[in-house]
């Protein structure tokens, strides 16, 4: 029995819509990510919770659930760091009610990614022994790290990949 089948009883207790959002590192950072990977993973890893929770906070007003996944290599097996969040369509308020997103997208692809940027930045440059980054033309890369929001109510299509 693969361990899909196994966890699948599991999964239906999860139907929700879900939203896949990947963060992908600009061509320009890989050398530096590669070479202090410490540092930059790990910021990539926190900027992108916490963009996301700060637009759910502001936006939807609650708290998100969020699995991250990091992949550092690309499928055609080139250094290509980029996370993955898996988050279910739903917004936890503060008073401890759970809320649907009530819209087809989770947060505006533009205002996460200024907010990714940012926060990425903040931590990176914040580090004691912060690498230099390089000049990026971020007029090039308007939406970078671009966000892609995916949409699905099939939570173990997410699982699988």
């Amino acid at each position: 029995m693969k361990w899909t089948q196994k966890i699948s009883p599991e999964c239906q207790e999860f139907r929700s819509t879900y939203f896949h959002v990947t963060f992908p590192l600009p061509q320009e950072l890989r050398e530096v990510a590669r070479s202090h990977q410490t540092i930059v993973l790990a910021a990539m890893m926190r900027a992108a919770a916490e963009a996301l929770q700060t637009l759910a906070q502001d936006r939807l007003g609650g708290r998100l659930g969020i699995m991250t996944v990091l992949h550092t290599w690309g499928r055609t097996l080139i250094w290509h760091p980029h996370v993955h969040c898996l988050i279910p369509g739903i917004v936890i308020c503060p008073d401890g009610e759970f809320k649907t997103v009530p819209n087809r997208y989770l947060v505006p692809v533009k205002a996460l990614s200024k907010v990714y940027r940012a926060v990425f930045l903040r931590l990176v440059r914040s580090h004691n022994d912060a690498p230099k980054l390089p000049a990026i033309q971020w007029s090039k890369h308007p939406l970078s790290p671009v966000c892609q929001v995916r949409q699905t109510s099939n939570a173990r299509f997410f699982l699988i990949f």
